[in-house]
């Protein structure tokens, strides 16, 4: 049998440590969620492997590294509320979990969802809703929020999303333009948004 504990620490520090993420709480928390159980069948064996892995015919979850740079980007804190965008089966909302005040997880196939939701109830976390909906129109009933992080990738940062941001509130997302995938940081400032390029990154479009 696989030593899913080992390979965790492996990804960790072979793939996220080496890709200048040195934040305690984002590398503590990773070290500490299973990611395997987020991901089913002959998939299970790469779950710390550094690629995207299938959760369903249409999402792939993003490579440790990648995500584990955009929420060093994000910059969250223990006070922060987040919106986490196509959370998939549960996996990036167990580790924001950990990093922040509260985080509202959207999901528009609904199987994901419920496997997100299950993992939320059977490990209690009081501070995690699971919505189901579309992703591009956000979560405006629990709106504004410090942070929004897509895990996929968008042509384009939607007005419906930015609109939903705080003063000082960040987007993050991979974004396609001119045919380049790049992750990029969107941060509201008194009325106008900031942007700035982060790194070369690839996702399925959303």
């Amino acid at each position: 049998m696989k030593d899913f504990n080992q390979a965790r620490t492996n990804m960790v520090k072979n793939q996220v440590m080496t890709n200048n993420v040195f934040n305690h709480n984002i590398l503590d928390a990773m070290q500490e969620v299973p990611r395997h159980e987020f991901i089913e069948g002959k998939w299970r064996e790469m779950a710390y492997l550094d690629t995207r892995l299938p959760l369903d015919k249409n999402r792939k979850m993003l490579e440790p590294a990648v995500f584990a740079r955009m929420l060093d980007a994000c910059g969250i804190s223990k006070d922060d509320s987040v919106l986490d965008i196509a959370c998939g089966s549960g996996y990036s909302i167990a580790i924001i979990a950990k990093l922040a005040k509260k985080v509202i997880g959207l999901e528009s196939i609904n199987s994901l969802a419920i496997k997100a939701a299950d993992y939320v109830k059977r490990e209690g976390l009081n501070n995690v809703a699971i919505k189901s909906g579309n992703l591009l129109a956000g979560a405006p009933e629990n709106a504004p929020y410090d942070i929004i992080i897509i895990n996929g990738a968008l042509n384009k940062a939607p007005d419906e999303l930015l609109m939903q941001l705080k003063n000082k509130g960040r987007l993050v997302f991979i974004e396609h333009s001119s045919g380049i995938m790049k992750a990029v940081k969107y941060m509201l400032i008194n009325g106008s948004y900031n942007k700035v390029e982060l790194f070369d990154a690839y996702a399925e479009l959303l």
